[in-house]
């Protein structure tokens, strides 16, 4: 907070000499035009932001982008609402109030009422159809409509609830999954697609006798990429991963990570990056890269809401473009490593990616699968991990 506190100080102070209006820096055309729109622009900056990271998230980690949307679109809005809004406003107190701009603000707050009372609920409506389904069997048979019993809801997915782990990524120490007493060892080591398989590696460790160690923050993955600059702890998050893998010699390290943004930005380059991940771990240690998983075209909780009885409309194409692109990187930069390529299609996907299955929800967003998914996966996780166990456990 000092940051900020003292920098306004000095602008201040900056202005506060009986020359400033003569010359200097603050006395300068442009440095008036910001001063003049600043509280307009602090008005609409997070507003329009957080709009268009509604479609575009990535626009929130990468400040070039931010800016860049702030003077095409925030500067323009902060402009117009104070020539339109906040003069008017304003200037308005210092003359007897006009009575039809009192009736104007009478009609408007009224206005306003009538729409939020008529239209209010019917933004709340249903968000399941009126059926029950039953729990999934073997297989990813998919349910064709939203079931009324289903878990978790699409209410609490969206609003992030029902993820199991999160505590673990409140600090650089591991958490434990699976079977805490075996001495088959698994690390688990990742961004927020390594946490969205807590469910299945936790399932799979308790029915196999394997202790997973989990090393997992959201928005740091285990190899470097722009992106993760937003979290300046993400270096030290991977220093201290890597350290608990060596200490804790585990039978397999496995690394799940969300390539998409890494691909978008750095190209090629994402592929070196892979690869010294691979290479600063234990070289007597097998390990496994998951790809990336089927992403969606829209966040699915959302778009199950709009069709209750056709979830397939929801589903992710198992081959889209650009995690199909990601999965090639991946499989290339690994090929000149020890590591091996796991395609997460196997555990999401079968001929169709489905949406639903039984009464259980598959996907929390885009691209991140349910905590209750994620379980009914276990034994799938464990006939594909076991190949590459150390020793064979």
């Amino acid at each position: 907070a000092l940051v900020p506190v003292v920098g306004t100080g000095l602008v201040i102070a900056a202005g506060m000499t009986e020359r400033a209006s003569e010359g200097g820096l603050l006395a300068l055309a442009p440095m008036q035009l910001l001063g003049r729109y600043s509280y307009s622009v602090y008005l609409w900056h997070w507003p329009v932001l957080v709009l268009v990271a509604a479609r575009h998230p990535d626009v929130l980690a990468d400040w070039p982008r931010a800016l860049t949307v702030m003077l095409v679109a925030g500067l323009p809005a902060a402009v117009l609402s104070y020539h339109l809004v906040e003069n008017p406003f304003r200037r308005s107190f210092t003359r007897r109030p006009d009575r039809k701009v009192l009736l104007a603000g009478a009609g408007i707050l009224v206005g306003g009422a009538v729409f939020l009372a008529a239209y209010g609920p019917v933004a709340m409506g249903p968000l399941s159809s009126e059926k029950r389904a039953a729990a999934p069997a073997a297989g990813l048979k998919p349910t064709s409509f939203v079931p009324a019993n289903l878990r978790p809801t699409l209410l609490a997915a969206h609003n992030g609830g029902n993820e199991a782990g999160r505590s673990c990524t409140r600090s650089l120490n591991p958490c434990f999954l699976g079977d805490p007493s075996a001495t088959t060892t698994i690390a688990l080591y990742g961004d927020s697609h390594s946490l969205h398989l807590f469910g299945a590696f936790d399932a799979a460790g308790r029915a196999n006798h394997w202790k997973v160690i989990a090393l997992v923050r959201p928005g740091c993955p285990s190899y470097e990429h722009p992106a993760a600059v937003k979290f300046l702890s993400c270096a030290g998050f991977r220093t201290s991963a890597l350290g608990f893998i060596r200490q804790a010699d585990p039978d397999l390290v496995v690394l799940s990570n969300s390539s998409t943004i890494a691909l978008d930005q750095l190209g090629a380059r994402m592929s070196y990056g892979v690869r010294r991940a691979v290479q600063s771990l234990p070289a007597d240690v097998p390990v496994v890269v998951f790809g990336q998983t089927p992403t969606a075209a829209r966040d699915v909780p959302a778009c199950l809401s709009d069709h209750l009885h056709r979830t397939r409309a929801c589903e992710p194409k198992p081959g889209s473009g650009r995690v199909a692109a990601v999965n090639r990187q991946l499989r290339a930069a690994l090929a000149r490593t020890r590591a091996n390529f796991v395609d997460v299609r196997r555990l999401v996907c079968e001929r169709r990616c489905p949406a639903v299955i039984g009464n259980v929800l598959v996907y929390r967003d885009d691209d991140h699968v349910t905590y209750d998914f994620a379980r009914t996966r276990g034994p799938v996780l464990a006939d594909i991990l076991r190949p590459w166990i150390r020793n064979g456990a």
